[in-house]
């Protein structure tokens, strides 16, 4: 209802306006005398106190000290009224106004953060309502009884009362709308268009005419009793406005309303009965007093509930940490952008290193860290690029220019990237360097949503943070959907033959380097059946399998489908293939227990493969499945060793009983010195921990013999035999 701060004292810059003041009080104060009575000199609305004082609040000192001298004129030349009472009513009405506009300006200098308008409301009615206008109708009463001989006869008890009535009902209705209105007519007015603009507004103002019709129409057909029902629809259709209007709006129609409402008591319209008394128009202000206080009551209560739902709303958009935008505002802008087609790039920003930092330095410390990661980013991005905070470790921005200005952007997007890796951040009062993968997406059109331009922009940061320089861009999203459909694809497929029992075994025989094999050893591969009939290689379709959660259940269609077909008189050693995620689950040890008690083969005949490159999640589970297998009579190979950093580390934590020497070290061996050296350290490794080699990507027969001399116990690969369906090749076998 009030404004938070007084206006600074006003300029020569407003003289014109300054000077047009006391002109517009003296028209306030004779227009005031058409809401009286016939023979009493009484006016039901008086605005004059609430404009002297809304002047001193907004800074027109000057206009207030002119418009003194003008009230006297207007009581004395107008009003005639005697130089006695014309001064009193003047003195006692500026002075209250004085004291009002002091107090409150005084009030709204407290620092009172968040303070709602509820106390405001208060502090309004304490001060200007009931304070100020009761001083200003004790000088006015003691003035009028005094001087004026036809009050004499009256008790100052009563003349002061209802002098205080007109004063508290003119602050009341006025001054919340006079003061901010002095502040800024022109933002008054913007506001007014704004809460009319919507459509809803413009049909409530429209039935508001239309029931104010009805009800003068049923007076003037004098059918009273239509008119004061017509009436009661007045208040819930008033409710609704108050809950959508700004305060400048509703104490307008606040104002109107009770100016209405008084001329149709003193003049019997709408039903109501006309006021003929001295008692009758007190019984007015009364009644328009409470109509005004209920209103304003309702209103500010409604302004507190926009205020918190505003709020609420703001805090959806925001994150908690950074108070950047969330991962809701981002979609929220990113739809706004495609509706309006306009040009922009989505980049995705991702610390590559948030889960080791936390184990590190702990939670807090990394909250402090990405607080300081997101002031830095919304700083230094470009302009008109807002920043967002999506998850733990992710950020995200985008990037809104004209198409002409784009190569300018990303080339202040790769040198900010470069300066945020070489920053040192502070975590923990340590010097600690980022890892940040940056992924770019142009924001094309060719995606159906928002959510879609931010999964592939996460997808695009996932490919940069494999790269040496962390950058990846995507301008075309058309080939990026092409992908995701044929994922999407094949993801279906996969669904369909783990169903069906389409996935295809096949096996790749392995050849024991010293001694003739006794028995077959071979290695189980996975194939699927396409729809057309053909063969779908593993390249296409375990990655998808990864990325979407079936590897799990590969694996264990894999082992029981493997068992069901072994012939255990012809085996000596079957390997099968086990996934990071069976690995990390807790019940893969007693499926595969259970798949070897339900099958004729011996755990012995079975060796299971942990790919040294695999993603393993719970090294701690996948420590006790090695163990598990081992102690179950099962052997465990490590497989595809030397492509990581852990390969050797991997030999001290697990129990393995064989190694399967990664490919790119035995494909080119015979020419490489570098391989010949690599493989003859990993051998002479394995024969320190007593260990079986087997060599993969074996190609050509001049290769066997080396491997040989290298210290190798098994080979694999085209020059042994190639891989062919599992039950056709036992058979032929047999």
């Amino acid at each position: 209802m009030l404004t938070e701060t007084a206006q600074p004292v006003k300029t020569s810059a407003q003289l014109p306006l300054i000077a047009l003041m006391p002109v517009a009080l003296i028209a306030m104060a004779e227009v005031s005398r058409l809401f009286s009575i016939n023979g009493l000199a009484i006016s039901a609305i008086w605005p004059v106190t609430a404009w002297l004082c809304a002047c001193w609040l907004n800074g027109y000192r000057l206009a207030f000290l002119l418009q003194i001298p003008a009230l006297f004129a207007w009581c004395y030349g107008w009003q005639d009224y005697s130089v006695a009472i014309a001064a009193g009513v003047t003195v006692s009405t500026s002075t209250g106004a004085w004291l009002a506009a002091s107090g409150l300006n005084r009030l709204t200098r407290i620092p009172t953060q968040g303070a709602s308008s509820v106390r405001q409301l208060s502090a309004f009615y304490g001060l200007a309502v009931l304070a100020a206008t009761a001083l200003v109708a004790l000088g006015g009463s003691l003035s009028l009884i005094l001087g004026a001989p036809d009050y004499q006869d009256f008790l100052l008890i009563d003349v002061w009362l209802s002098y205080w009535a007109f004063e508290a009902l003119g602050m009341l209705l006025f001054l919340p709308l006079l003061w901010p209105l002095l502040a800024s007519p022109a933002r008054f007015v913007r506001q007014l268009n704004a809460d009319f603009a919507p459509l809803a507004m413009r049909i409530w103002l429209g039935l508001l005419i239309l029931l104010i019709g009805s009800t003068l129409s049923f007076d003037l057909l004098q059918n009273a009793t239509y008119a004061s029902v017509a009436m009661l629809v007045y208040f819930p259709l008033f409710f609704w406005f108050f809950l959508r209007a700004a305060v400048s709006s509703s104490t307008l129609m606040i104002a109107v309303t009770v100016i209405g409402l008084i001329v149709c008591l003193i003049n019997g319209w709408a039903g109501l009965q006309a006021i003929s008394s001295v008692q009758g128009l007190l019984d007015t202000i009364a009644l328009a007093i409470l109509v005004t206080l209920a209103a304003q009551l309702v209103n500010v209560m409604a302004q507190e509930r926009n205020r918190l739902l505003k709020h609420f709303r703001r805090q959806t958009v925001t994150d908690s940490l950074t108070r950047l935008g969330n991962d809701r505002a981002l979609r929220q802008q990113l739809d706004a952008l495609l509706k309006k087609q306009q040009h922009a790039y989505l980049a995705y920003f991702r610390m590559m290193d948030t889960g080791p930092l936390t184990d590190l330095f702990g939670l807090d410390a990394m909250h402090l860290l990405e607080q300081e990661l997101g002031s830095g980013l919304n700083q230094q991005l470009p302009a008109n690029s807002p920043c967002f905070r999506l998850s733990e470790g992710d950020f995200a921005a985008l990037l809104i220019s004209e198409p002409h200005q784009a190569e300018d952007i990303l080339t202040q997007l790769r040198q900010l990237h470069l300066r945020l890796e070489q920053q040192a951040f502070a975590v923990a009062e340590r010097p600690v360097r980022l890892r940040l993968a940056l992924g770019l997406v142009r924001i094309d059109g060719q995606l159906d949503d928002a959510s879609q331009y931010q999964q592939a922009a996460a997808q695009v940061a996932y490919q940069a943070s494999q790269q040496p320089r962390r950058w990846q861009q995507l301008d075309d999203t058309a080939e990026l959907i092409n992908q995701q459909r044929s994922n999407a694809k094949v993801f279906n497929q996969v669904r369909q033959a783990l169903r069906d029992n389409r996935l295809l075994l096949y096996a790749q025989p392995i050849q024991p380097v010293q001694r003739p094999a006794q028995g077959l050893y071979f290695e189980v591969l996975l194939r699927m059946a396409g729809d057309d009939g053909g063969v779908i290689s593993p390249g296409v379709f375990l990655p998808v399998a990864e990325q979407s959660g079936l590897m799990a259940d590969i694996d264990r269609w894999v082992i029981r489908h493997t068992l069901l077909q072994l012939q255990p008189e012809l085996v000596a050693c079957c390997s099968i293939n086990l996934s990071g995620a069976s690995l990390s689950a807790p019940d893969t040890l007693s499926f595969i227990r259970l798949s070897i008690e339900q099958s004729l083969v011996r755990p012995q005949q079975l060796r299971f493969e942990i790919t040294e490159t695999e993603q393993i999640v719970d090294l701690h589970a996948a420590t006790e499945l090695v163990k598990g297998l081992r102690q179950l009579g099962c052997s465990v190979a490590l497989d595809d060793f030397g492509t990581g950093l852990a390969s050797y580390a991997y030999l001290k934590q697990f129990a393995f009983d064989c190694i399967k020497i990664d490919g790119q070290f035995v494909r080119d061996i015979r020419t490489s010195a570098a391989d010949q050296a690599i493989v003859s350290s990993i051998c002479q490794v394995a024969r320190q921990q007593q260990l079986a080699v087997v060599a993969e990507f074996v190609e050509d027969e001049s290769s066997i013999q080396l491997l040989s001399d290298l210290g190798v116990d098994f080979l694999q690969g085209y020059a042994i035999g190639h891989p062919q369906p599992l039950t056709p090749w036992l058979a032929g076998a047999y």
